[in-house]
């Protein structure tokens, strides 16, 4: 009778973890037949919602059974070329190399193809790093860079990898360089942080943390709040609410009671501007805080008409959005139906404006006007414009088709964004049509105002420069792979994120690269929002870490 080889068991263990993780994520797995060593073990074919990327690659796998595992390292592990160093080096594929350590049940891997192309001289073994873990996580960043590999492989990119993607069009770009000023890794449930004075602050559940801004240190103090999601950060303290209709204050760094208020309030809506601390009423009005010591200012009512979103600060006017009466503050969707202009000073009301519909709860505005978004019983979408002195309806005008996200203005137009990710710019002051610009992306994007332009990601690896004007395209960017986020502008800088990891920057005037620095992928607008203050981005990686980055 047949006896089964007494390592059959390791050496299926490491191609049944990956075959199965993989395939839990909708990637399609050809296993390769295993009579002959031919140096794969699987063929990979990727795939983004389900639908094939037209991407594979090759994968050999070893497993590291006992800790006397030839595959094991000092700090790490390594894989065998043998006779396959010419293979992998000029495969079409990349060849993925990864190692399964049966003892902590974790996989590692490395790209083979990469790494032998680097090192014309005969490799006897290549190292795999413990840093390069493949977990549910971190599939979607392992499947990014070998997809921005792929796409850069035989390019100038692909022989300088520390400065991969970036292309200086003078010598002076250099110091537009962005640079990681620090690093703190922290769960990957962290939300993107938020900075107050040399502190900041991120709710990394079920805790908010704290880390020194200029060291780059995290706090050794923690405070575990019901919830820390909606958290309000500013004049060195962050404002929690507390079971029975309470809102506490802690100072920074020590995280210790700074003050605490009787309030009835939706602290979700709750906002830090301008050292105010404004705190809408559950039921309705808003409250103006002393952020010192947690006294009101003033209070204004709304008749019953809750707040329905944060309160902002537009040409020294405090814009406040209610919604129907007898509804509750937490009600999302079109649903607002007053719009009241507030004196940030004292809270009197300097007018308000009653919509015909349900309004969207978020709005845009230039130097003299309001730009609303209202939909009918019959869900067609208008855009309303309201005169910011007076508060009289200026126009109104029926749009094509629904509207996502809020109006923004840029010089004398307003761009809105349609489901389908198609730009509409209108004259700001009488609403006509002036252009549209389809995109490849459905992600509802608003694009960027910086001068006379508009800067936005119109398909997954082009980012384009429009003219705010007339829609003429003034300049456009390409990279190898995917931009992951919208642009982002910074001293007439536009940075964009890069699925490889990089945080590019380009000039808004002509587009021309001017530098590129390591950036982690994050999340667009699941965690909250990316805030850069002071020249200074601050972000939370998809894996939960912490990053600074100087884009100065």
């Amino acid at each position: 009778m047949a006896t089964l080889p007494p390592n059959r068991r390791i050496e299926l263990a490491g191609a049944n973890a990956l075959q199965a993780l993989l395939q839990d994520h909708d990637h399609v797995v050809y296993p390769i037949d295993g009579g002959a060593d031919l140096g794969e073990d699987f063929l990979v074919a990727f795939t983004r919602d389900r639908v094939r990327t037209g991407r594979m690659v090759a994968v050999q796998v070893k497993t590291a059974g006992s800790r006397s595992s030839k595959y094991r390292r000092a700090r790490g592990y390594a894989i065998p070329v043998d006779e396959h160093a010419d293979d992998w080096r000029n495969n079409v594929l990349p060849v993925i190399g990864v190692v399964y350590d049966m003892e902590i049940r974790k996989l590692f891997w490395v790209n083979l193809t990469k790494v032998l192309s680097a090192s014309p001289a005969t490799s006897r073994w290549v190292k795999v790093s413990p840093e390069n873990e493949l977990r549910a996580g971190t599939v979607d960043q392992f499947i990014a860079e070998i997809e921005t590999y792929a796409d850069t492989r035989g390019t100038p990119e692909e022989s300088a990898p520390q400065a991969a993607l970036y292309h200086p069009t003078n010598a002076t770009a250099r110091t537009r360089r962005p640079k990681v000023r620090w690093q703190v890794p922290l769960s990957e449930k962290a939300y993107h942080p938020v900075r107050s004075a040399q502190w900041v602050v991120v709710w990394d559940p079920p805790y908010l943390r704290v880390i020194d801004d200029a060291q780059g240190k995290l706090q050794p103090t923690l405070l575990k709040p019901s919830s820390g999601q909606h958290s309000v950060v500013g004049d060195n303290a962050v404002y929690i609410p507390i079971a029975g209709n309470r809102l506490r204050a802690f100072g920074l760094p020590d995280l210790k009671m700074r003050w605490e208020a009787v309030l009835q309030i939706d602290h979700a809506l709750a906002r830090f501007t301008d050292g105010t601390l404004y705190v809408p009423g559950r039921t309705g009005g808003l409250h103006a805080l002393n952020p010192a010591d947690g006294r009101p200012r003033w209070r204004t009512l709304l008749a019953d008409h809750p707040v329905l979103a944060p309160a902002r600060l537009h040409r020294g006017k405090l814009i406040v959005l209610g919604g129907p009466a007898g509804s509750r503050s937490s009600d999302s969707g079109f649903a607002a139906g007053r719009v009241l202009a507030v004196d940030p000073s004292d809270g009197q009301t300097i007018w308000s404006y009653a919509p015909r519909n349900p309004l969207f709860p978020q709005w845009g505005g230039s130097e003299g006007l309001l730009f609303l978004v209202e939909q009918t019983a019959t869900f067609r979408h208008l855009l309303v414009t309201v005169d910011l002195i007076t508060g009289k309806e200026v126009y109104r005008k029926r749009l094509p088709e629904p509207v996502v996200g809020a109006p923004v203005a840029s010089a004398a137009a307003v761009h809105l964004v349609d489901a389908e990710g198609t730009v509409h710019t209108r004259d700001a002051a009488s609403g006509r049509l002036r252009w549209q610009h389809p995109t490849q992306h459905r992600t509802q994007v608003a694009p960027v105002p910086v001068g006379d332009l508009v800067v936005l990601v119109s398909e997954p690896r082009l980012l384009v420069a429009l003219d705010a004007a007339t829609g003429a395209e003034r300049w456009r960017a390409t990279a190898p792979g995917d931009f992951t986020t919208a642009p982002l502008v910074v001293g007439g800088i536009v940075y964009v994120g890069h699925r490889g990891g990089r945080l590019l920057a380009f000039e808004a005037s002509g587009g021309g690269q001017v530098g590129s620095g390591p950036c982690s992928v994050w999340e667009e607008g699941e965690r909250g929002r990316p805030v850069v203050v002071g020249g200074t981005l601050y972000i939370t990686g998809r894996y939960g870490k912490v990053s600074a980055i100087s884009l100065a």
